[in-house]
């Protein structure tokens, strides 16, 4: 039967190559093709999932032809597309599941159409399908108090080999409630890391680690209560959390009643100066008839205290619907790093903890915003080594983790901006992996990345510049570099469930901005994007953020191989290489753009970086 087969898929080889031969033959088709995963177990199915174009629309009358080979050579699947069977983007897909006794090593996907070809290539372990392969978890300790680390670990193994290079979902819970999802990658050990940072609000009982890989799923749990007691002379108080002392200045309408009312000044400002040394927080009240006047006529309100400073614009003020008071307030606490998370190992604070809260009435606290609020935290630049590395975070209490504020230094305040309340501070990181060489035409990109925490590691200590990234990770590292905002699962794309934790709520944040697109209702996640994917989610995250850096631009810089970019992105692309945000590729001489190739790791790190730079935002 295996005879026969192959003589088939040989005589459907031949029937393609003659209608290939009559089909258009010019480089204006381009065709792409990829998989659902990097490794599959035997007994899998692999989801194959391509596009075929000409001059950036569907290909008709080109009938694309697929065929897969195992390690060896030999051909497994043979599939076509008529006209009928591709979607009205050009895309095509169809699926394969492997025998249990499949062959491992490295399997070779090849679509054809007209004088064009594409690959894509995954590997296979050994072993039936799911029985052999297995994922470990642990945590360093089982107990904890507050203030400690908790260290995950494991390994993804088959056949009781290490599996390197895959990914891992780690999920952390207590009471049924998610509080963290990271994602690692295996090392060459087949191991993985995260970690948690527990604080004083942590409350006491039991978590919940849960890590996935190649469909398996491990488990363990962790406990954290109050310190074991200390005994000590009864005579001497038990050391306590000083009590925050707050001083409340009411500003009177009256004062400000002058620059509310002058043509020349876009912004009043109101300075809270505490009158005792151990006061804590700081807060300045107005009327509601104050904050409407200030819509009323347009201004801005600036909140400063001898540290900080916050804009709250006329959009923001009309957006909280005043009816009684509202209490602009600063608590700052002096940092004590074995109570708070760490960004990068070797974190440096470069200020106190600024805990910001905005009051309505007598306790109605808001937490989220209409309209960006700009902060201003005084620092010593003299006490900064690398600005571009240095950025502000909030403490996400619930994950315990710091998340990336971003901002930049302008003489010696940091500014930033933030759709949110919270407790902020400034923090610089040196972070180096061992395969970003001195040489390497990205490390400036990926370091500077990296310390700023918008992209992580595959592993503690490795980056893997080369490899391709996909369009779920991608679409993560934009969200976080900009601080899209995030909501509850919506259900926008077929093929991003909400059990993609690590991912959707990043997708979709992209989605609603109007940075990321799908295409027939779904957004293939799992696809590794290609560099002009990239570019067009470039040029669309600057006109998210702001449309007058692309007046003037009009995208005509072009590359030798122009015609193969697909229409859509024929414009992004020519911006993003207007504003040096993309560089073509020397190729028999000639500056190509190389639209269809897969984009790396590294690539990605330096359009993240240059979008930044763009923004202003470095």
């Amino acid at each position: 039967m295996k005879k026969i087969a192959s003589i088939f898929i040989c005589l459907l080889l031949l029937v393609s190559q003659v209608q290939l031969a009559s089909a258009s033959s010019d480089n204006s088709v381009s065709l792409e093709v990829a998989v659902d995963s990097n490794t599959y177990l035997a007994g899998s199915k692999v989801n194959i999932s391509g596009k075929v174009l000409v001059n950036g629309q569907p290909g008709k009358g080109l009938n694309p032809t697929l065929v897969l080979k195992d390690p060896k050579g030999n051909n497994l699947f043979f599939g076509q597309w008529n006209d009928n069977e591709i979607a009205g983007d050009g895309s095509f897909a169809t699926s394969y599941t492997l025998d249990s006794d499949a062959l491992s090593g490295e399997y070779t996907v090849t679509v054809a159409a007209s004088s064009q070809t594409a690959t894509a290539k995954f590997t296979v372990l050994s072993g039936e399908a799911g029985s052999n392969a297995e994922v470990t978890v642990k945590t360093n300790k089982s107990y904890y108090t507050y203030n400690e680390a908790v260290t995950i670990t494991g390994t993804v193994t088959n056949d009781g080999k290490a599996i390197s290079g895959v990914d891992v979902t780690v999920l952390v819970s207590k009471d049924g409630n998610q509080l963290k999802v990271d994602q690692r990658n295996t090392n060459k050990k087949g191991e993985f890391q995260s970690f948690i940072n527990l604080t004083p609000n942590d409350k006491d009982g039991t978590y919940v680690v849960k890590v996935k890989s190649l469909g398996k799923e491990a488990d363990v749990s962790f406990t954290v209560g109050s310190a074991p007691p200390v005994v000590t002379d009864p005579s001497t108080p038990s050391p306590s959390e000083p009590e925050e002392k707050e001083e409340i200045i009411v500003v009177d309408e009256k004062d400000l009643a002058g620059d509310i009312a002058d043509p020349n000044k876009s912004t009043v400002e109101i300075e809270i100066k505490g009158q005792s040394n151990d006061t804590t927080k700081l807060s300045a009240e107005l009327n509601a008839s104050t904050i409407n006047k200030l819509v009323e006529s347009n201004k801005s309100l600036k909140v400063s205290t001898k540290e900080l400073s916050m804009l709250l614009s006329p959009e923001l003020l009309k957006g909280l619907s005043v009816k009684d008071t509202v209490k602009v307030s600063v608590a700052s606490k002096t940092i004590n790093e074995k109570d708070l998370p760490v960004t990068v190992v070797g974190q440096k604070f470069l200020s106190d903890l600024f805990d910001l809260t905005i009051t309505l009435g007598k306790d109605k606290k808001v937490s989220t915003f209409s309209a960006p609020v700009q902060v201003f935290i005084k620092v010593d630049k003299n006490k900064i080594n690398n600005p571009k590395k240095t950025s502000a975070y909030y403490l996400n209490e619930k994950a315990k983790e710091w998340e990336y504020s971003g901002g930049k230094l302008v003489n010696n305040e940091w500014i930033f901006q933030t759709s949110h309340f919270s407790k902020y501070t400034i923090v610089e990181n040196s972070k180096t992996f061992t395969d970003v060489k001195a040489q390497n035409w990205a490390k400036e990109y990926i370091e500077t990345l990296a310390a700023r925490t918008i992209i992580k590691g595959k592993t503690t200590d490795t980056f893997g510049p080369n490899d391709q990234i996909t369009r779920a990770q991608f679409a993560v590292l934009i969200a976080r570099a900009l601080q899209l905002p995030q909501k509850a699962y919506q259900g926008n794309f077929k093929d991003v469930p909400a059990s993609l934790e690590w991912s959707v709520k990043e997708i979709e944040a992209a989605n609603a901005a109007g940075i990321v697109e799908g295409s027939n209702g779904k957004f293939n996640p799992n696809d590794q994007i290609t560099r002009e994917q990239m570019a067009t989610i470039i040029v669309r995250a600057i006109e998210y953020e702001n449309k007058e850096l692309l007046k003037g631009l009009n995208g005509k810089k072009t590359f030798a191989d122009a015609s193969t970019i697909a229409s859509y992105a024929k414009e992004a692309v020519g911006i993003a290489a207007e504003l040096e945000i993309v560089n073509g590729i020397t190729k028999n001489s000639k500056s190509v753009f190389a639209p269809k190739e897969n984009a790396t790791r590294a690539e990605a790190s330096k359009m993240l970086y240059k979008l930044l730079e763009t923004l202003d935002k470095m």
